[in-house]
């Protein structure tokens, strides 16, 4: 199973740590799954741009704008130069910032570094909608920054003495050749991926190319291979019957590769899930059956 926090709701200003959530919130989930023996994946989730208006105008703590010094983000493109700074360890006025994240997670390990089924997912899809019209080359030293502060945030990870399993996000980085801008995390850590199929098509021939891809590319670091979402982005309820059919292949496929283990089928277009407000795709017996 994966949790997914926020750093919004993990602090309760940029340097204190809203320990009423840990220990009314965080625990209990961490608890339950130990105790259950699941492996959990505890991830960060707002530190990317985001188009889904359930998530309000913007996906990021409000310290990461203050750094920076601008206005409170109200477009995608206005988060996007916020993130893109964030990640360039070249832009000084995050340094704060950047702080405060590998803060978090020393204070994550130290929390949960003795929990035998606990992961660590640093981020989630970093830089995703953060690409836009940067040119092929700032795309690789982002690429490049990325890793950097990732090999920085694991440090800080193993400094508290855990020892619990660290995946690293491939970075969204969709110019010219995606994994061009992918670069080795010098560490232990396990890659993730999350795959889709085409939103029109009805086969999973783009989703078989894309994880082949991810497997070839990536794989050449020497490090194990994760998928943490799959599904179909789903535009239309022409679809929506071939779903059952879609995700069996999905797993199908995903059995016959070098993976450690893929996570969880993207549920967000059924119904009452939150992409159904704007897309309404299935309806309510579709998604029972699903």
């Amino acid at each position: 199973v994966e949790f997914q926090f926020w750093l919004t709701s993990l602090h309760t200003d940029p340097w204190s740590v809203n320990l009423e959530y840990m220990v009314g919130w965080v625990d209990p989930l961490v608890d339950w799954a130990e105790s259950n023996g699941l492996y959990h994946i505890i991830n960060i989730r707002d530190v990317h741009t985001t188009n889904v208006v359930q998530y309000g105008p913007y996906q990021m703590p409000y310290w990461m704008w203050q750094d920076l010094g601008v206005a409170r983000p109200t477009t995608l493109e206005q988060q996007a130069v916020i993130v893109r700074a964030f990640y360039d360890l070249e832009n000084s006025k995050m340094d704060a910032s950047r702080q405060r994240f590998v803060d978090t997670w020393k204070f994550l390990a130290d929390r949960y570094g003795d929990h035998k089924y606990a992961i660590f997912g640093i981020v989630n899809e970093p830089l995703h909608h953060s690409y836009s019209g940067i040119t092929d080359a700032e795309a690789s030293r982002l690429g490049r920054h990325y890793s950097a502060f990732m090999e920085t945030v694991y440090d800080a990870i193993r400094s508290t003495g855990a020892l619990n399993p660290v995946f690293v996000d491939v970075p969204s980085l969709y110019v010219g050749d995606r994994y061009s801008h992918v670069f080795p995390v010098n560490r232990e850590v396990v890659w993730e991926d999350h795959k889709y199929a085409d939103q029109t098509a009805a086969n999973i021939d783009t989703f078989k190319s894309k994880l082949d891809t991810f497997i070839s590319r990536v794989g050449a670091f020497g490090r194990p291979l994760y998928v943490g979402e799959y599904g179909c982005v789903y535009t239309s309820s022409a679809y929506a019957e071939n779903s059952i059919s879609l995700v069996s292949q999905m797993v199908a496929y995903m059995k016959t590769k070098p993976l450690i283990g893929y996570g969880f089928y993207a549920w967000e277009y059924h119904e009452g899930e939150y992409a159904d407000f704007t897309s309404n795709v299935f309806n309510a017996d579709q998604s029972r059956r699903l």
